[in-house]
């Protein structure tokens, strides 16, 4: 998915259904740059790493909506890997804290415990990769809910 609109910079979204619950990683970036952003990387970290590596881009962060551990699962591979912050609401925390009973209850090898390296408070702006990305509070599914806006996408 491209946006070509004279406003924003063209815009590629690829998606990677991964794991168990086929739970969708996306990657973001502009088509004139080689940096990407990982937005919930679910699982399956090898997948993701062959996607990256494959593809020449240069992750410069992790995002996540909420922290469910089917869009957890693979943070902690990819931050270390890369280098690169994980970005998370803090009031989604207490669901990185339960990550091995939610992996005993659905029967998946319990993943590693990420770290929120840079809180999102939601309602703020994100300059990544030569993007400009809206983190809006967006609560309901889980306390720590956000919806990210880039070049017109959601």
């Amino acid at each position: 998915m491209n946006d070509t609109s004279d406003s924003a910079p063209a815009v590629e979204i690829q998606v990677a259904p991964v794991g168990l619950f086929q739970t969708n990683a996306w990657f973001l970036r502009r088509v004139d740059r080689d940096e990407v952003i990982i937005v919930d990387p679910g699982s399956d970290a090898e997948q993701l790493i062959d996607t990256i590596d494959s593809s020449g881009w240069k992750p410069v962060a992790i995002l996540n909506t909420h922290g469910h551990i089917d869009h957890v699962g693979a943070v902690e591979p990819l931050r270390r890997r890369y280098g690169i912050p994980f970005y998370l609401h803090p009031a989604d925390g207490y669901l990185l804290d339960s990550l091995a009973a939610s992996a005993h209850r659905w029967g998946i090898p319990v993943p590693e415990q990420p770290q929120i390296d840079r809180p999102l408070v939601g309602d703020e702006v994100l300059e990544l990769a030569g993007l400009v990305i809206e983190a809006l509070a967006t609560p309901g599914h889980t306390p720590g809910g956000v919806s990210f806006v880039v070049a017109g996408h959601v």
